[in-house]
């Protein structure tokens, strides 16, 4: 049983947070996670509704109060952009650590994708994944990562629109970490090293969210980003093998922008503004039938020019201790010219 079920449920009660500033009845629960239960709240005078996130206070000096103090720290970091869910305040009694947030009513993307509100309508797609491209290029030049990026992790409007990124619970200011933590299926192939960049980490989270976006589909194509992981493997051996992991037919274009996203290796992977950049350059998500080799010469083209329905339950997120062991050197990263070239190559061939 999780800490937060063991909370006691606090719905009906009147709270008054932060000085007599917020007069707060919590209506009903929102959600519960593992350390906390997040309530929908109306102030009494204002009549405004807020979302308050309720935690067990720990024990001083333990590693869930550093985690709870660390949260506060993170999201009142990156609190005030358009794609961050807002963190008005926060204040700790003696039993509880309350956190009045924004609340948003559409509910989810998780919901939403699974609601297929996003369909194969591509400006739509776009939209969606520029603003959680906005949202991760916030947090990294605030320092912050957030360590578990996902669907259920973004609130947005019904129709899937105005998204913003909520719960920093395991989020981390720097980006090294003595914890690796995460959702599994979103999680990076390399984010188990000890010298793992959390930025990073973030970034491929990022890009399996698309493909739950791209396939309108909650289920991720592999359980971890782990050679073990037979449908994973399958992917590294041979990327374009992605559609039929999704169970969708992708246009070379976006099978192409996502195969890069996601490349197994490190050093070849599209970088956060490579990844801005080329979705530009996608014109369809899905079709009907596969296109040709020409088409497809006509994508790679375009990428280097430019660069000179099942549901699945909620996956619980994870944190465990990391060993600490000295960096390993990386090599440069490869321009995208050569990459799309060495692809283009392997598309002729």
């Amino acid at each position: 049983m999780s800490a937060a079920q063991h909370l006691t449920d606090l719905t009906g009660q009147l709270r008054v947070i932060v000085g007599g500033e917020y007069h707060l009845r919590l209506l009903s629960t929102l959600g519960v996670g593992t350390f906390g239960r997040v309530y929908k709240a109306v102030d009494i005078h204002s009549s405004l509704h807020y979302a308050v996130k309720c935690m067990a206070r720990a024990i001083a000096g333990s590693r869930q109060h550093i985690a709870q103090e660390r949260e506060v720290e993170a999201h009142t970091l990156v609190s005030g952009h358009p794609r961050i869910v807002t963190l008005h305040h926060h204040l700790t009694t003696a039993d509880h650590v309350f956190l009045v947030l924004e609340y948003v009513a559409g509910g989810t993307l998780l919901s939403a994708v699974q609601r297929r509100v996003f369909g194969n309508d591509t400006p739509r797609i776009k939209q969606a994944m520029s603003e959680i491209l906005d949202v991760v290029a916030h947090l990294q030049r605030h320092g912050v990562a957030h360590r578990d990026i996902k669907p259920e992790n973004f609130l947005c409007d019904a129709d899937g629109s105005n998204i913003r990124l909520a719960d920093f619970g395991l989020a981390e200011v720097g980006w090294e970490s003595d914890s690796f933590a995460g959702t599994l299926p979103y999680m990076s192939p390399e984010a188990h090293r000890p010298d793992a960049s959390l930025a990073l980490n973030d970034q491929w989270a990022v890009a399996v969210t698309f493909l739950n976006i791209v396939s309108n589909s909650s289920r991720c194509p592999w359980q971890r980003a782990d050679l073990n992981d037979a449908a994973f493997y399958s992917f590294c051996r041979d990327t374009s093998t992605l559609q039929d992991l999704l169970k969708v037919h992708l246009t070379e274009g976006a099978s192409l922008y996502l195969e890069m996203c996601l490349d197994p290796s490190l050093d070849e992977r599209s970088t956060l503004t490579e990844m801005r950049k080329n979705l530009k350059h996608v014109q369809l998500f899905t079709e009907g039938r596969r296109q040709s080799v020409s088409t497809v010469a006509s994508v790679a083209l375009t990428y280097g020019a430019s660069a000179a329905s099942s549901r699945a339950p909620a996956t619980p997120a994870l944190e465990q201790p990391r060993p600490v062991l000295p960096k390993s050197a990386r090599n440069k990263k490869p321009s995208i010219l050569r990459r799309v070239a060495a692809r283009f190559t392997a598309l002729k061939a």
